[in-house]
This record gives structure tokens, sequence and C-alpha cells, in this order.
């Protein structure tokens, strides 16, 4: 990240994906995230950086979407900071997205999908 002049604060998380790894990292208070992918030259910063969630959502999780054409995937995520939500489900297909433990003050969570539509994204609570 730092020779394609990336900045951060901080990584949260680095998820495994298909050739390469999407890193969660946080700048100046804000949740962005991005595709490095292996190339025969080595790493390559491939797409990302410009999309960021809140780490305060209004209604206690939040999401943004970043759709890698180049890559075949399209990735859903955000932070969630209501005890009350138990997970972020896909709206149409009740795919469930998957959860990380950070040590901030929110979990994160994220959703790949090969479409490259903008599907809804829902809020799972504890009593449901």
């Amino acid at each position: 990240m730092l020779d394609a002049n990336i900045e951060f604060d901080e990584i949260i998380h680095k998820e495994v994906i298909k050739d390469g790894v999407f890193v969660f990292y946080i700048n100046d208070n804000g949740l962005f995230g991005g595709y490095i992918k292996l190339t025969n030259k080595g790493w390559d910063w491939e797409r990302g950086g410009g999309v960021t969630s809140s780490l305060n959502p209004d209604r206690g999780y939040n999401w943004q979407g970043l759709n890698l054409v180049d890559s075949d995937f399209m990735i859903k995520y955000g932070v969630i900071t209501d005890n009350s939500i138990m997970g972020i489900k896909h709206a149409y297909k009740d795919r469930l997205a998957k959860l990380v433990t950070t040590k901030k003050d929110f979990r994160l969570w994220f959703l790949m999908s090969e479409e490259s539509e903008s599907p809804k994204v829902e809020p799972i609570y504890k009593d449901q």
C-alpha cells in the first residue's frame, strides 16, 4: 500500500480472495477498502481507496460497495456499532456477510459476490 501512495492509519483486516487480497483499513476516521492483485510483476494496487464508511453510523450499521469488474467480483462492506445487530445479510438471496471483530468500537462486515449488481443488504437483529 505504501508503494501505491495509499495513506492509512491502521489495517483492520486482510481477506485473501481470487488472485489477490482485499484490505480493509482506517484513514482519517473512515473505513476504506482496496484490492491488491498478484500479477506477473508482483503485487499491484488494483482498485479502492475512494469509498469510505463512517465509523459511527447513525443507524448502527452502514455499507459501501466496490465493483471490481476486472476481477469479476463485487464487495459490500461496512461497520456495525449496534450490539443488537447480530449480522448482515444480502436482502434478496439471504446470504450472510462475514463478520470480523476488531479492536475498535465496531465490527467489520463484508459480503462478496460475483454479480455486478448492487444488492441491498439488511441487518439481522437479536430478536429476529
